[in-house]
This record gives structure tokens, C-alpha cells and sequence, in this order.
């Protein structure tokens, strides 16, 4: 009689043992794949809009807008102001640097108040970076003078703003520049009114002692 006999076969227990540095290389890679992915979508988290107002004294059918700005923004959006919310947008086009955006329409619709035009927002998203500035390089206003014929104003004047912004700035266009008065002069003429002032309440101590010295005694 013959017996089958089945060999038991007995691994070796290190075989099943898995390699622990190679756990720790995927652990490494899965987390720099994470930390990526996060710094790519937060680089630029900081939204930025820069107000945008034309000097005007009349009303516009629309306005184009070209301008640039540096490496630590993006450029998101045109946001239009209740100003010219009915107005159409231009498609936005980036060439040799520069950003073009801007609205119009069929009429001369877009009135200024105050001689003013608030024409809206470029709306960026700011990495956090400083010295960030945005440069309005042109501004073409458009003006309908009948249905077949318009009438265009290039202002190609340079108006540039830091980013970021300080309360009530933004890219104002054909505005007149107020003089600014340096703060030497400021405090030079502090100094001066709190001396003149001074004289004043000195001089009239003066003249109330002159009085109450010839004032003579009266002696009952």
C-alpha cells in the first residue's frame, strides 16, 4: 500500500514581513502631494478690488480699459458698478503684458454724478506679496453721436496704485491732482499758531495788570 504524502511547505515568516521604509516613502509622498495641492489653491486667497471712477461731465455709451499689473496678483474679473450694470462686457483679452476689459452700450446710457463715473472694480486675488501695484496705461471713452456715428476720447495717462490699498483709493481717471502739502510745512504752521496764541494770552495779562495798576484805590 503506498501512501500520497503532501509535502508541507513552510514559508520563510521574514518573506511576509513588509518593507517599512517603503510605507514611510509613500506616507512622505502622499503628504507633499497634499501640501501642493493646498499652497496652489491658497497662493493667491486674498481678494483685492481696486475701485475704478472716470472724471466726467456728460454721459458715455462705455469705456475699455487697458492696464497691467505685477506678478504677486491675478486678475480675476471686471465687477460693474450699479452705474452701469445694464451695460454689456467686453471679452477680456491679455496680450504683450496688458489686460484689456470693458463695457458699452447702444446708448449714452452711463451718467456721471458729481462729475464722476463710477465705472466699478478690477477684481484680483493678491498672493500676500509686497510691493504689488496695478498701472491704468489707457482708457477709451465712447460717446453715440447718431446711429451710424461715434465719437472716441483716448486718455493714455498713467495712474498707478499700491496694492494694498489704503481706505478711499483707487484708480481715479482724468481726476486733477490736489497739491499735497508736505508735513514740514503742516507743523511749521502748528508751531506758529500755538505761538501766536501764546502772545495773545501774554498781551492781554499785560494790559489787564497796566489797568489794575492806574485804576486808583478808593478809601472809605
Amino acid at each position: 500500500m503506498s501512501l500520497n504524502v503532501t509535502p508541507l511547505l513552510i514559508s520563510n515568516p521574514q518573506s511576509k514581513i513588509k518593507n517599512p521604509s517603503a510605507g514611510r516613502r509613500l506616507a512622505c509622498l502622499f503628504f507633499c502631494f497634499c501640501a501642493v495641492l493646498l499652497l496652489s489653491i491658497t497662493a493667491f486667497a486674498d481678494e483685492v478690488k481696486v475701485p475704478v471712477a472716470i472724471a466726467l461731465q456728460k454721459p458715455v455709451a462705455g469705456a475699455q480699459f487697458k492696464f497691467s499689473h505685477t506678478d504677486g496678483l491675478e486678475f480675476v474679473s471686471f465687477e460693474r458698478s450699479d452705474a452701469v450694470k445694464s451695460a454689456i462686457m467686453t471679452p477680456i483679452v491679455a496680450k504683450d503684458g496688458y489686460i484689456n476689459v470693458g463695457f458699452f452700450g447702444r446708448e449714452n446710457s452711463f451718467i456721471p454724478q458729481g462729475g464722476a463715473l463710477d465705472a466699478g472694480y478690477l477684481v484680483f486675488n493678491h498672493s500676500g506679496a509686497a510691493d504689488q501695484s496695478v498701472a491704468m496705461t489707457e482708457v477709451k471713452l465712447v460717446e453715440v453721436i447718431d446711429k451710424d456715428t461715434t465719437n472716441s476720447e483716448l486718455i493714455t495717462d498713467i495712474y498707478e496704485i499700491k496694492i494694498p490699498l489704503s481706505g478711499g483709493e483707487g484708480l481715479k481717471i482724468g481726476f486733477e491732482e490736489q497739491p499735497s502739502i508736505p508735513a514740514w510745512m503742516i507743523l511749521i504752521a502748528v508751531v506758529v499758531c500755538a505761538l501766536l496764541c501764546l502772545a495773545c494770552i501774554v498781551i492781554i495779562k499785560q494790559r489787564r495788570m497796566l489797568r489794575e495798576r492806574e485804576t486808583p484805590s478808593v478809601h472809605l
